[in-house]
């Protein structure tokens, strides 16, 4: 990490970004760090094809990195050498909006990071054969639901292509870097999209990401059915969804089974209550 980058886990639209964290100083010290902060408008920033990074840090003063209000129309900020010096462009604040602030809570990663689900290689307890069930099952819930997106964009291969690779990571055939850069790109896919195919797309984006965080299961089922949900009559919606829930968790093997459960217990409200069946 640079100076005054900021990595972030997805950009909901080209002008909004989840910051998760946030490095301002010359030495790559990380000044204000945490893995799910809120919303914050930016312009004139510059994404890679993956999602992951923005290179153009706006609206963000390093000593107040989580205020109430935030510019409406920032200029781009910077730092001196040091990583001392904020230079605030503009004066014009506004407070986010609801709709905002709904449209990009896309991260579904709990605040604190579940050990049972970082591999033993990072510190947790998570076993390699057990991250494998994992990702097949996110693989499957995204498959599901995949021809919600491909009755809409039926020549884009992008999320159909990201939960090839997640399978095929989970095959051994192929590193979790590869998956997960077809998991930004099934993100792109739905950029522009909304309802069921938009969902669609970011399960098999999750589906993909796997891989490099196991946690991304749940984002994958939570998508699935709330892609089940929109592609249904506005009256049949719940039952909709707690049909996909049920089938969902019909296809959890057993090794897995109890923690996907206790997981979906533990962050039900984080994945919009996708998890009531």
């Amino acid at each position: 990490m640079i100076p005054g980058r900021v990595a972030a886990r997805r950009v909901c639209r080209t002008d909004l970004v989840l910051v998760v964290n946030i490095h301002v100083g010359a030495s790559g010290k990380v000044e204000i760090a945490g893995p799910s902060l809120r919303a914050f408008h930016f312009r004139d920033t510059y994404c890679d094809p993956a999602l992951t990074r923005i290179r153009v840090l706006g609206c963000v003063d390093p000593a107040n990195a989580l205020p109430a209000r935030h510019p409406r129309n920032c200029g781009l900020r910077s730092w001196s050498s040091e990583g001392q010096h904020f230079r605030r462009l503009t004066t014009d604040w506004c407070l986010p909006s609801a709709d905002t602030r709904a449209r990009c809570k896309l991260v579904i990663l709990p605040k604190i990071r579940d050990p049972r689900f970082i591999t033993v290689r990072r510190g947790g307890s998570l076993q390699d054969d057990d991250h494998r069930l994992l990702a097949i099952w996110a693989a499957d819930c995204a498959q599901h639901v995949l021809h919600h997106f491909e009755q809409v964009r039926p020549k884009d291969e992008r999320p159909r292509r990201a939960i090839d690779l997640g399978r095929a990571w989970a095959r051994g055939e192929i590193t979790w870097g590869e998956a997960r850069t077809a998991a930004g790109h099934a993100n792109a896919a739905a950029r522009d999209l909304s309802g069921a195919a938009r969902h669609a797309a970011y399960a098999a984006g999750q589906a993909a990401a796997v891989g490099h965080v196991a946690a991304h299961e749940l984002g994958a089922a939570a998508f699935a059915i709330r892609a089940a949900r929109a592609a249904a009559a506005e009256d049949e919606r719940e039952a909709a969804g707690r049909l996909e829930c049920q089938w969902q968790r019909a296809q959890l093997p057993h090794e897995i089974r109890e923690l996907v459960l206790d997981d979906q217990r533990l962050r039900n409200e984080l994945c919009w209550f996708a998890f009531d069946c």
